[in-house]
């Protein structure tokens, strides 16, 4: 085979000791709806979001802290581009595992986007990781201090925005 293609999601995820979103009882979801959300799912949505951010910060946010490391899925996909026969890996998942286990970034299409930065809403300014993983530990909510009132979010892609145009131009 010379053109090989991954698509991974949360089962890869959770066998590297991530929660997936669904699960009854230990789902992010579930833990969200502690908070007494009817739709857990609102968590990640753009609206409810500027609406709501703390909501993010007390649970969401808790997604970055996840202690995880690539497993022996992730290194099959790179053996595969050791090969030279990776086509592409696309992903559902956040976690960013296939950028730890070495796996190209030219190759990898993270169709949520990843936790591994974060900026502003409105102005779209970087934030230092360290200090939004502070604020995530902290539970408090973190605005711009470019434009100071933006909120500051990890680069996921949330309900009510598009795909990365990564994503997109990949079937092009």
């Amino acid at each position: 085979y010379r053109k090989v293609v991954f698509l991974t999601g949360a089962g890869i995820s959770v066998a590297a000791g991530i929660p997936d979103f669904r699960t009854p009882e230990i789902g992010l979801y579930a833990q969200v709806a502690k908070l007494g959300l009817e739709q857990p799912e609102l968590i990640f949505t753009l609206d409810y979001f500027k609406q709501k951010p703390e909501t993010f910060y007390t649970v969401g946010g808790s997604l970055l802290l996840q202690e995880a490391h690539p497993i022996g899925a992730h290194f099959l996909i790179k053996q595969f581009q050791k090969l030279g026969c990776l086509h592409k890996c696309f992903t559902q998942n956040i976690d960013g595992l296939e950028m730890e286990a070495g796996i190209d970034s030219d190759l990898l299409i993270q169709a949520h986007g990843h936790m591994r930065s974060a900026r502003c809403v409105e102005c779209k300014s970087e934030v230092d990781m360290s200090v939004f993983h502070t604020a995530i530990r902290q539970k408090k909510v973190l605005r711009c201090e470019h434009c100071t009132e933006g909120l500051v979010k990890p680069d996921v892609t949330f309900f009510g925005e598009a795909l990365p145009e990564k994503f997109i131009s990949s079937f092009q």
